[in-house]
């Protein structure tokens, strides 16, 4: 369902994708998602979780106005898909790029 609302999203004004406000905001959507998910469910879906963050991290740093709002879900998204604290994930690489874009 995450996924596909992502893939969508291109058509969603700013103020409905980052509405903190509106529990139905994409962003908001996507914080409650992550943070509520089974790290040990994620690992077994890696790849399908990897490009919905990939999606994610490419949407709010491609809208330009809030790219740090980024970093705090993908980051989490980053320690639930990592099998150690010490692991590199792909999703490292989008941690990367919104914290460049944030500064």
């Amino acid at each position: 369902m995450l996924f596909g609302l992502l893939r969508r999203s291109r058509s969603v004004p700013d103020t409905d994708f980052f509405s903190s406000a509106s529990p139905g905001g994409v962003y908001s959507i996507t914080c409650g998602f992550v943070s509520e998910a089974n790290a040990e469910q994620v690992r077994i879906a890696g790849e399908l979780f990897s490009e919905t963050f990939r999606l994610f991290a490419e949407e709010v740093i491609d809208r330009r106005e809030r790219p740090m709002l980024a970093i705090a879900p993908i980051a989490t998204a980053c320690r639930k898909l990592a099998y150690t604290p010490g692991t590199l994930t792909s999703l490292h690489a989008e941690v990367c790029r919104a914290l460049l874009a944030a500064r």
